[in-house]
């Protein structure tokens, strides 16, 4: 049993090595797919049409031209501009904040010799940072062809899907697939819109920090907010300090760089324990440990993606393992309780966070 389970996950290990750039965008491609669903759903319901397929062409229609608005908003105007100013003037920023460095080791009456020479040296984290997102912008562009791709398939499939769960339940009548199916995806949606919904959020709030205290590159850092909010315990550490590294740069009285980095630290607390367990209740049932180890898998094996997708990725694997009676002490292991929660019961507990939220 021990070799067997051995040779699988050496097996599915080097599949999501060697098979990288065709899993992390089909990954992209569902996330994307939910919001589309999500804001489907939405528009026909406050559309209120009467004619139900026209209802869904419509909504559907106007969701896609929503997200890939949205996207290229985001990736082009609040991004790419962005980093091309940030590169252009990558070495002024970057003496600006061994400057910085410098005047606050003044301030502290101690001597900026100490630091001066290797600062001037081995430092440039500012060119650094700017090609890393310079890079990781336009290879989203030109990934987005792709994902896109995916995501049109996804929604042709969508249509018949529940046709073919229904015929293969009866085919294996002795299986409850449509109801395992039912919870899994039910799951997913809570997370991933109810994430969606409270990263959102942060930036939006953040946002208006930063353009309240005059940050330069406001919308490209809460872009970052963003994004980075989706990875667990790390990205929301990662995402502030991010600004508050450039109000080094950019403020000379410390003062500031401590009120912004308090500001958006205080969001980040505040929304984090108030919204998510309203929003995402149970629907997680992870052990933090397993969130913790998770994260650092996928992170070794896909990178900064790899961290995004870790907790829908465990969130699969507990529901799939819960199912399978010679699996099923993985899932209690990952469980945050050592509760497995039954099908019935997690229907039951996503319903009520929709009532909630409604």
């Amino acid at each position: 049993m021990l070799g067997y389970f051995l040779i699988s996950f050496c097996l599915i290990l080097l599949l999501m090595i060697v098979g990288a750039q065709l899993i992390l965008p089909f990954l992209k491609a569902v996330f994307i797919w939910y919001v589309i669903e999500s804001l489907s759903s939405y528009i026909q319901t406050v559309g209120k049409f009467y004619n139900k397929r026209y209802s869904r062409i419509v909504g559907t229609f106007l969701a896609i031209l929503l997200v890939i608005v949205g996207v290229y908003i985001v990736i082009r105007v609040g991004f790419v501009n962005n980093i091309e100013l940030f590169m252009q003037n990558s070495d002024h920023y970057n003496q600006l904040f061994i400057d910085r460095i410098e005047n606050f080791f003044m301030q502290l009456n101690l001597d900026p010799s100490i630091i001066h020479e290797y600062l001037n040296s081995h430092m440039n984290p500012i060119s650094a940072f700017s090609k890393y997102l310079f890079s990781f912008a336009t290879s989203s562009i030109a990934e987005m062809f792709l994902i896109l791709f995916m995501v049109t398939f996804l929604t042709l499939e969508s249509r018949v899907i529940g046709t073919k769960i229904k015929a293969i339940k009866g085919h294996y009548k002795k299986t409850n697939i449509s109801n395992i199916l039912t919870k899994i995806s039910a799951s997913m949606k809570v997370y991933l819109i109810g994430k969606t919904y409270i990263s959102l959020t942060v930036a939006l709030v953040s946002y208006i920090i930063m353009l309240f205290f005059g940050l330069q590159f406001a919308s490209m850092f809460a872009i970052i907010l963003f994004v980075f909010n989706y990875i667990p315990f790390i990205g929301s550490i990662i995402a502030v300090v991010l600004p508050l590294l450039w109000s080094v740069i950019q403020f000379e009285n410390w003062h500031l760089w401590l009120a912004l980095g308090t500001s958006l630290g205080v969001v980040q607390i505040l929304i984090g324990n108030i919204l998510d367990p309203k929003i995402l209740g149970r629907t997680l049932n992870l052990s933090p440990l397993a969130i913790l180890l998770g994260l650092s898998f996928f992170g070794a094996v896909w990178g900064i993606w790899g961290m995004f997708f870790s907790v829908p990725i465990l969130m699969l694997t507990t529901y799939i393992f819960a199912e399978t009676k010679s699996m099923r002490w993985i899932a209690i292991l990952l469980s945050e309780k050592g509760e497995i929660l039954t099908v019935n019961k997690s229907i039951e507990d996503i319903k009520d966070i929709h009532n909630n939220k409604n």
